[in-house]
C-alpha cells in the first residue's frame, strides 16, 4: 500500500494478510503527484507474481505527468486499474477569486470583487480585511455553485495594500481555501519619512522636499513607526544613519515595506554610513544598490595593526553598565576577554592577506601573544588568543608602548593600534597615556580605543582624540565584535575620500539625464557598485558611485555616497538647483504606476506564468528579465522570451503561499527601458481550489498501462488481464560449487596432457631440463612420462647385444668417436647401406622390403621391441600433430642407453 499527496510513502510491503487501518505515515497534503504514486506502486509489486496496481484518487494532478509512467508500466506487464473519487464533499465553500484593479490613486474608490464556490445552499459570514484591519463584515446566503460578493471601498494608504476575503460556513472542514487575497498599489500624495541620528543632520534636505512640493516628516532612529505606518509613506530616506542605531526589528520592517509593499528608500552619506558605518555584511547593506567596501585591492594601502587586549584582573567579569559595575555577565558566562579574542579573530579575517597584524595581552607587563606577521593562519590565531587569561593588575602605559615599539618595526604605510580596555587604572596614569598616545602619533602611528562602557569613560576618549584615532564606549559588550571589525576596516580601507571632486553622469535615467553642470563635491565616502545596480553618477579618479540606484523586490532603493548636510556639499547647498535635484532623486524612489506596459500572473501547479504585455508592439531587440521575490526573500531572477509582438513570458517556481514581489524590465540599462511592478498574493494551492474529479485522466492512464479502466473494489484482487509472474534463480552460488568440485579434475586432466606432450616430445624436454632449475617441475613431468619408454629400451638393448647378420659393426676406435660424437653419430653408423630413410624413421631398401630399424640391434629385436614400445604407450590418447613417431623416438633412445652401458 502506497499512501500519496505532494509526495508517496510505503503504507505496507506487499504481504498475504492485509489488514486495515487508517494511514500512518507522514504525507505532504498540499498536492496530487500521480506520477510518484505510480512510480513507487509499480515499482513494490512482485515480478514473480501476478502483478496489479490499483490506483485510488480523484485524479487531479498538481505536480508533474504520470502519463510516462503508466506507459512503463505497460512495458513491464503491470496494468493499472482505477478507482474514481469524488472530492470532499464537507468543503462548504472557498473564495476562490478577487476581482480588483492593480493600481489606485490615494483616497480614490475601490470596488473589489470576490468569487466564492459553495457546496450547496447555505448561509454564511463575508469579510473584508485590510492587513490587520477589518473592513467589513457582511451575512449573505450562498446558493450551491458560484457566487459573487462586491465590496466597495476607499484606498487610504500609500504603497502595496493586502486586501483578503474570508468566507464562513457552518460545518466547513476545509478551511485552507476560505481566504483568497489580493495586492492593490496606492499611489499619490507624496510623503517622505526623514530618519536621522543625530539632530538637524535631515534639516537642510527636508526643507529642499519641501521647496518640491514633497511633504517630509524627520524622525530620530528611536522613532522609527511600525510596518502598518510605514507603509503609508512612498519613501523613506536614512540621513547618515550607522547600522547599530538600527535594531533587528526596525530592519526587517524597513526590508517588508520597501521588498513586499513597493516603499522607496534611500540612504544619504556621511562620516558614519556605509562602510564606516558598519554597513557591511549587515541586513541593511543587502537592501542597497552598492557595497559598503573597496573591493579592488590595488587601491588598498598595507596596514600594520597591533591588538592591545587588557588582560587584567578585572577584564574577567562583565561590566556592562556606563559609569558603575554591574554583577550581571553576558549569557554563557562571557567575559570580557572572551569578548576581546572572538572580536580580535573576526578582526583578523576582515584584513587583507597583505595586511601585518600582532597581538598583545598586558596586564602588569605587555607581552606578545602573536608577533607581527603578514596572513597568519588561523590556528596559530586561535592558539595564541586561547592563552589570554585576566590576571593581574592594569598597567595601560606598558601595554601601549609594547604596541607601538612593535608596530614601528613594520615598513607598511599605515601603521594602527587598537587598545581594548575597560580602563580600570589609577587616574594620574591616564595623562602619562595620553602623552604615549601623542607621540606615537608624532611617529606616525594612530591608536583607536574600545571601551567596556565603564570605567574612566571621558579619560579614554582622550587617549584616542591623542592619538589621532577613534573611541568606541561599547557600552554593550555584544557589539564589541562588531566595532572592532569596523574599526580595522577603517584603518585598513582608505574609505573618507576627501578633496575636490566633480561628478561624472554616467546615465541617461530622467533623474540625472538634463544635468549639464554641477558644483564639485569636498569629499563622500568609497563604496561599489553591485553588477545589476544603475550607476547614475560617478565620481573620484576611480569612477566610484557617487548615486546608484536598483529594484529591490517591488520598491526602488537608491544611494548618495556624500551628504546632505552641507559637510562634503556646501557647494552644492549653495548652488540653486541643488533642491530640484533632490527632490527627482528621492521621487525617483516613489512606487510608479507605469502606463506603457502590464503585468499578467497565473499559476500552473507549482509555477507562476508570468506575462509582460503592452497594447502597442514592442521594439524588436529588447532584452527583458523578470525578478520575482518570494514570500520568504528568496529572489529569482529570469530571462523574459519573447513569445509575440507584444508580450514577454517567463515561468518561475512558486510553491509557498503568500505574496510574491514581480518586477519586469524591458530594455538595456538606458532612460527608455520600461520598468513595471506588481504584487501577486497566492492565497492556496492548487490542491485546494474546488474542482471536479478528473475521471478522464484516470481511464487515459489505465489505458495506456493496459488496465481495466474503473473498477469496484471486489475486482481488486482477481487475475482477470494479468500474467503469470516470472521469478528469476541465481545460478551463481551453484556454478561456484561446480568450479570447486572440477578443479582436482581439471588439474589432473592438465597433468596428463603434459606427460602426452612429453613423450611426444623427448628433445623438447630434454631441452626444456637443461634450461635451469627455474624449469625443474617440468623436467619432472617428463622424466615420469618417458619412464615406460625407457623401461622398454633397457629390455630391447640386452636382447640386441649380438649384431644382426648383414649389418656391418663400428670398429673400436669408431666406437670411441661415437661416444664424442653424441647420438647422431651412433646413428649414422648403424644405418643400412643401400636404403632411404622415410619420413616415419624407418628406413626402406630399393626392392621396397623394410629391413631393421635404423639404430642399433638387429630386425628380430626391433620387431619384438617396437612391440612392446606399442604396449607401453597404446594408452596415450591422442599424440600431439608435431610429435615425432615412436620408430624414430626407439632410435635416438637405444642409442643413448647403449652410451651409458659402455660409459
Amino acid at each position: 500500500m502506497v499512501a500519496f499527496g505532494r509526495d508517496a510513502q510505503i503504507e505496507r510491503l506487499p504481504a498475504s494478510d492485509v489488514k486495515s487501518g487508517d494511514i500512518s505515515v507522514d504525507v505532504d497534503r498540499t498536492g496530487t503527484n500521480l506520477e510518484a504514486a505510480l512510480r513507487l506502486g509499480t515499482a513494490l509489486a512482485p515480478s514473480d507474481s501476478r502483478r496489479r496496481v490499483v490506483l485510488i484518487s480523484d485524479g487531479r494532478q498538481t505536480i508533474n505527468d504520470a502519463t510516462s509512467v503508466a506507459q512503463q508500466a505497460a512495458e513491464q506487464g503491470v496494468p493499472i486499474d482505477v478507482v474514481v473519487i469524488d472530492p470532499r464533499t464537507d468543503q462548504g465553500a472557498a473564495t476562490v477569486g478577487i476581482d480588483a484593479p492593480d493600481h489606485v490613486e490615494l483616497g480614490e474608490s475601490l470596488r473589489l470583487r470576490a468569487s466564492i464556490e459553495a457546496e450547496k445552499d447555505a448561509p454564511a459570514t463575508v469579510r473584508l480585511w485590510n492587513g490587520s484591519e477589518l473592513v467589513e463584515e457582511r451575512d449573505v446566503d450562498l446558493v450551491a455553485g458560484a457566487n459573487q460578493v462586491t465590496f466597495d471601498t476607499t484606498a487610504d494608504g500609500l504603497g502595496a495594500a493586502r486586501y483578503r476575503v474570508e468566507v464562513e460556513v457552518e460545518g466547513d472542514t476545509q478551511r485552507q481555501n476560505d481566504a483568497f487575497s489580493t495586492v492593490i498599489q496606492v499611489t499619490g500624495a507624496e510623503s517622505v519619512l526623514l530618519v536621522e541620528d543625530k539632530a538637524g543632520e535631515a534639516g537642510w534636505l527636508s526643507s529642499a522636499l519641501a521647496a518640491g512640493g514633497v511633504d517630509a516628516t524627520v524622525v530620530s532612529t528611536e522613532g522609527i513607526p511600525p510596518l502598518d505606518e510605514l507603509s503609508g509613506y512612498a519613501s523613506i530616506v536614512l540621513v547618515d544613519v550607522p547600522e547599530a542605531a538600527l535594531s533587528a526589528t526596525q530592519v526587517d520592517a524597513l526590508d517588508t515595506a520597501v521588498r513586499q509593499l513597493g516603499v522607496g528608500m534611500m540612504t544619504v552619506g556621511g562620516g558614519r554610513s556605509y562602510g564606516v558605518g558598519g554597513y557591511l555584511g549587515s541586513d541593511l547593506e543587502t537592501m542597497l544598490p552598492v557595497i559598503s567596501d573597496i573591493t579592488d585591492e590595488s587601491r588598498h594601502q598595507p596596514v600594520a595593526q597591533v591588538f592591545a587586549i587588557d588582560t587584567s584582573e578585572s577584564m574577567g567579569a562583565c561590566h556592562c553598565a556606563e559609569g558603575g559595575i554591574a554583577d550581571s555577565r553576558l549569557p554563557m558566562g562571557a567575559t570580557k576577554t572572551g569578548i576581546a579574542a572572538a572580536a580580535a579573530f573576526d578582526s583578523i579575517e576582515a584584513m587583507y592577506p597583505s595586511d601585518e597584524v600582532g597581538i598583545i595581552g598586558f596586564g602588569t607587563r605587555g607581552d606578545w601573544l602573536l608577533d607581527l606577521q603578514s596572513s597568519p593562519d588561523p590556528d596559530v590565531v586561535t592558539e595564541a588568543l586561547g592563552t589570554i587569561r585576566p590576571v593581574g593588575n592594569t598597567n595601560l602605559i606598558a601595554g601601549l608602548r609594547a604596541a607601538v615599539d612593535g608596530v614601528l618595526t613594520s615598513k607598511s604605510e599605515i601603521r594602527h593600534v587598537v587598545l581594548f580596555t575597560d580602563g580600570f587604572t589609577e587616574q594620574l596614569n591616564y595623562r602619562l597615556l595620553e602623552q604615549s598616545a601623542a607621540n606615537a602619533l608624532e611617529q606616525g602611528v594612530t591608536v583607536s580605543v574600545i571601551g567596556t562602557g565603564e570605567g574612566a569613560f571621558d579619560e579614554l576618549a582622550d587617549v584616542a582624540a591623542a592619538g589621532g584615532g577613534r573611541y568606541y564606549p561599547g557600552a554593550n559588550l555584544t557589539e564589541i565584535p562588531q566595532l572592532m571589525v569596523q574599526e580595522t576596516m577603517l584603518a585598513s580601507r582608505n574609505f573618507i575620500q576627501e578633496g575636490s571632486f566633480l561628478p561624472t553622469i554616467t546615465s541617461r535615467r530622467a533623474v540625472v539625464d538634463d544635468l549639464t553642470e554641477a558644483p564639485p563635491l569636498a569629499g563622500y565616502v568609497a563604496t561599489t557598485a553591485r553588477p545589476t545596480a544603475q550607476t547614475m553618477l560617478a565620481v573620484g579618479e576611480e569612477s566610484d558611485p557617487l548615486l546608484a540606484t536598483w529594484r529591490y523586490g517591488l520598491g526602488r532603493v537608491s544611494s548618495w555616497m556624500s551628504d546632505a548636510d552641507g559637510g562634503w556639499t556646501t557647494a552644492w547647498s549653495a548652488w540653486q538647483p541643488s533642491a530640484d535635484l533632490w527632490t527627482r532623486m528621492v521621487r525617483d524612489t516613489f512606487p510608479t504606476v507605469s502606463q506603457d506596459g502590464a503585468i499578467r500572473t497565473s499559476f500552473d501547479g507549482d509555477d507562476m506564468v508570468v506575462s509582460v504585455e503592452r497594447t502597442e508592439a514592442w521594439e524588436d531587440g529588447l532584452p527583458g528579465t523578470l525578478s520575482v521575490t518570494a514570500p520568504d526573500g528568496t529572489v529569482s531572477e529570469v530571462p523574459l522570451e519573447r513569445t509575440s509582438a507584444r508580450a514577454y513570458t517567463a515561468r518561475v517556481p512558486a510553491a509557498s503561499q503568500g505574496v510574491f514581489a514581480v518586477g519586469a524590465r524591458i530594455g538595456t540599462d538606458t532612460a527608455d527601458a520600461i520598468e513595471l511592478s506588481k504584487a501577486v498574493s497566492r492565497s492556496y494551492g492548487v490542491e485546494y481550489r474546488p474542482a471536479p474529479a478528473d475521471a478522464a485522466m484516470m481511464d487515459r492512464l489505465s489505458a495506456l498501462s493496459g488496465g481495466r479502466g474503473q473498477i469496484t473494489p471486489d475486482q481488486a484482487f482477481d487475475t482477470d488481464g494479468t500474467t503469470v509472474g516470472k521469478k528469476l534463480w541465481s545460478i551463481r552460488p551453484w556454478l561456484l560449487l561446480l568450479a570447486v568440485l572440477l578443479w582436482p579434475l581439471a588439474v589432473a586432466v592438465s597433468r596428463l596432457r603434459r606427460r602426452v606432450a612429453t613423450v611426444g616430445r623427448p628433445a623438447t624436454v630434454s631441452a626444456t631440463a637443461r634450461s635451469g632449475a627455474g624449469q625443474r617441475s617440468l623436467r619432472s613431468l617428463a622424466v615420469r612420462a618417458v619412464a615406460p619408454v625407457k623401461r622398454a629400451l633397457r629390455r630391447s638393448s640386452r636382447k640386441a647385444e649380438q649384431p644382426a647378420e648383414g649389418v656391418s659393426t663400428a670398429s673400436p676406435g669408431s666406437r670411441q668417436a661415437g661416444d664424442r660424437s653424441g647420438s647422431d653419430a651412433s646413428a649414422s653408423t648403424g644405418s643400412v647401406a643401400g636404403s632411404s630413410q622415410s619420413p616415419d624413421g624407418f628406413g626402406h631398401d630399393s626392392r621396397g622390403s623394410r629391413p631393421a630399424p635404423s639404430g642399433r640391434g638387429d630386425s628380430t629385436g626391433g620387431d619384438d621391441f617396437r612391440q612392446q614400445v606399442a604396449d607401453a604407450v597404446r594408452d596415450v590418447p591422442e599424440a600431439p600433430a608435431k610429435a615425432q613417431t615412436v620408430d624414430s623416438l626407439l632410435a635416438g633412445k637405444k642409442q643413448r642407453s647403449a652410451d651409458r652401458d659402455n660409459k
